[in-house]
């Protein structure tokens, strides 16, 4: 029993330090990691195979935040967004827990508990909603972000219209 325990911290222990970020900027960063406040944002894919690039590189939908901070209106969004990512990250790693504590057991001798599997399949299959709204917010703020560059040059334009001294004219003025 000690050693399945063992095995399991050090599993988990691998699987966080997997998926664990260097903020852009510092020491250890990929130059992938560099984001654009001013670029648009490609959205490839739907559902939960939904990904973003800018400038042909990948860029997480979590990074997405940095990339909409000019957009009040998209930053709100991914403040929405940011409530049910949480959420499914809590649903996800518990249910991961369970269902993997439950393949362990197995590996090292014991019985499946299959009530218990259920339980952490159950919670996964819960979390799936989570990140698809969390994922639909992203791409709402990243819409929203590509809209305010395209209209960011006419914002201060001014458009005239009517008669000249040679006749009918448009004058506009960025």
């Amino acid at each position: 029993m000690k050693n399945c325990f063992l095995i399991i911290v050090l599993f988990f222990t691998l699987v966080f330090t997997g998926f664990s970020q260097t903020q852009p900027g510092t020491a250890g960063a990929d130059e992938n990691d560099e984001v654009s406040k001013t670029d648009p944002v490609e959205i490839r894919g739907s559902g939960l195979s939904i990904k973003f690039y800018q400038k042909g590189e990948k860029i997480p939908a979590t990074l997405l935040r940095e990339v909409v901070t000019n957009s009040p209106e998209a930053v709100r969004e991914m403040k929405l967004g940011r409530k049910d990512y949480l959420a499914s990250i809590g649903f996800n790693t518990v249910g991961g827990f369970i269902v993997g504590y439950s393949i362990t057991n197995v590996i090292f001798g014991g019985d499946i508990n299959v009530p218990v599997a259920v339980i952490g399949a159950g919670l996964i299959g819960v979390g799936i909603p989570f990140t698809k709204r969390f994922l639909k917010h992203a791409e709402n703020a990243a819409n929203i972000h590509n809209r305010s560059l395209s209209n960011r040059y006419f914002r201060n334009s001014e458009f005239q219209f009517g008669l000249s001294g040679t006749g009918v004219g448009l004058k506009v003025s960025f």
